[in-house]
């Protein structure tokens, strides 16, 4: 029962983390396909970006966690009182201005303690490593299962990526420099991303009219849940299979 217990929460924990990572990915890889980046760049700037924000929940909760908080209030604030949704470049250099000074003032035992920087670094160079399942997903997929499986697929490869790397990263993050800049670039990383979210969600409600760019937005919002429910499948996957090959929390989480 204790072993089944194990798989159980391992598994749980994993798909938490890949739904968080779908989410992300989807989002972002709707957005740079949108803004004609291509799709290899458009891939791997997605991939990496969402395996940075997933580890740095994953590894250091602490710091994300603020950064999430900044994100939502600053974000919520900018756009209440500037009353302009639809220029996202403002909103996101105030929400990153302000996840970095709230940084700043993270103690350092936490910095220290959760190496916010080393999760960050190693989950940007597992989604870059793993960013061609992404494509190779959506060429060997269907249109309607494309952000799913496209999610599935990449949180198998990064989740493996981050547990092989992330302790070789982690433990050379003591420095003096990755003390001091980890918090805030961690930080304001989390709050740009949450002010993403936020100004995609305020840009489309209550939105009138038949504009493209109105429906653009829609269109890629309408991805996310999918992207999320994929990640959340292929990590509760993972999560089981690591747990059952004896791989635990432990061996790759500082």
């Amino acid at each position: 029962m204790q072993r089944v217990l194990a798989i159980a929460f391992g598994a749980l924990i994993w798909a938490l983390a890949g739904g968080v990572f779908g989410a992300v990915l989807t989002g972002l890889h709707a957005t740079f396909t949108w803004l004609s980046l291509g799709a290899w760049l458009s891939a791997i700037l997605a991939a990496a970006i969402a395996g940075a924000l997933t580890a740095s929940f994953f590894g250091a909760m602490p710091v994300a966690m603020l950064g999430t908080l900044i994100g939502a209030l600053s974000g919520i604030g900018y756009l209440t009182l500037s009353g302009d949704s639809w220029n996202a470049v403002p909103l996101l250099t105030f929400t990153s201005l302000a996840g970095a000074i709230a940084g700043l003032a993270l103690p350092r035992a936490t910095v220290l303690r959760s190496r916010p920087l080393g999760q960050s670094m190693s989950g940007l160079l597992a989604g870059a490593a793993a960013s061609p399942l992404v494509v190779l997903a959506e060429r060997a997929s269907g249109l309607d299962a494309r952000p799913g499986i496209s999610a599935a697929i990449a949180v198998a490869g990064v989740g493996l990526l981050y547990v092989g790397i992330s302790g070789l990263i982690v433990r050379r993050c003591t420095n003096r420099l990755s003390q001091r800049l980890g918090g805030p670039l961690v930080t304001a990383l989390v709050a740009a991303a949450v002010g993403t979210g936020i100004w995609l969600i305020g840009s489309t409600a209550g939105a009138t009219g038949e504009s493209a760019a109105l429906a653009d937005l829609q269109h890629i919002l309408e991805q996310i849940p999918a992207g999320l429910a994929g990640g959340a499948i292929g990590g509760a996957f993972g999560g089981a299979a690591l747990e059952m090959l004896g791989v635990r929390l432990g061996a790759y989480h500082l």
